[in-house]
């Protein structure tokens, strides 16, 4: 027998039936089996290559960073000169230097330990 054929036993007597679909069935707190490709992917990077989460906090009238990031220093620095060439800007749009942030720490990552980390930037406006 493989795995999913069905194996009957009957009166003294087995007989194999129709398989059924076997693998893996994966469990996510709510429900069984649905969790999709996008989160699958996501998990699989997380468990490889980590996560980085920068948290900053910035003046959401003058521009100026308020507190943070509290992280490695090279890290630190790529963040700041993101916020800085935001506060040059005469509205500054903090969304997009949220990706930005990601964009500049993926290149720096990869080239520094070859991996890519889940980089969650968030910035606090006050």
């Amino acid at each position: 027998a493989e795995n999913g054929t069905v194996i009957c036993f009957e009166k003294g007597c087995m007989e194999t039936r129709e398989a059924v679909p076997t693998g893996r069935v994966l469990v996510d707190g709510k429900g069984v089996g649905d969790v999709g490709e996008a989160i699958l992917r996501e998990r699989m990077r997380l468990s490889e290559d980590g996560v980085v989460v920068v948290h900053l906090s910035v003046d959401e009238r003058r521009g100026g960073v308020i507190d943070g990031p509290r992280i490695l220093s090279r890290v630190k620095g790529i963040v700041l000169e993101v916020a800085d060439e935001m506060k040059a800007l005469p509205a500054p749009d903090w969304r997009s230097a949220e990706a930005e942030i990601e964009r500049r720490l993926k290149r720096f990552f990869y080239k520094s330990i070859e991996r890519r980390p889940l980089i969650l930037p968030i910035i606090a406006a006050l």
